[in-house]
């Protein structure tokens, strides 16, 4: 498995919603750079409450308050980039398709940036010995 170069940090619970839930679609305002390309899910340390609450509502799954946070959760592949979709987790305007999704046993602390963000290698590192 090729491990990934860059990172993506969500805000929780979404990046729950990926690494352990049924999330395949993340909404950007911008096209990938580059489609079958893995990148690592970060869990930012915010976690928004209403997002949870709409989780809840719409998919009527209880969201974890205790996930990890100021951390990389996840492994996936950017496998398509749609600008329209009837999956209930796709918001537009553009959905990154996610598939491959490997959840990492132990979160790997990393702080995280805005966009697509290199991952040092010391941190990435951790991350490959667990894919």
């Amino acid at each position: 498995m090729m491990p990934p170069t860059r990172a993506l940090t969500l805000w929780q619970p979404m990046a729950w919603a990926i690494s352990d839930y049924t999330k395949r679609i993340e909404n950007r305002p911008w096209k990938p750079w580059a489609i079958a390309k893995r990148i690592a899910i970060h869990a930012g340390k915010t976690y928004h409450a209403d997002h949870a609450a709409q989780i809840e509502d719409v998919f009527g799954v209880v969201v974890p308050r205790g996930v990890p946070q100021g951390a990389i959760v996840a492994v996936v592949s950017v496998v398509d980039c749609v600008e329209q979709s009837d999956d209930p987790w796709f918001s537009g305007p553009f959905g990154w398709v996610l598939g491959d999704v490997v959840k990492l046993r132990h979160p790997v602390p990393a702080k995280g940036a805005q966009g697509l963000w290199r991952i040092p290698s010391a941190i990435l590192a951790a991350v490959e010995r667990q894919l």
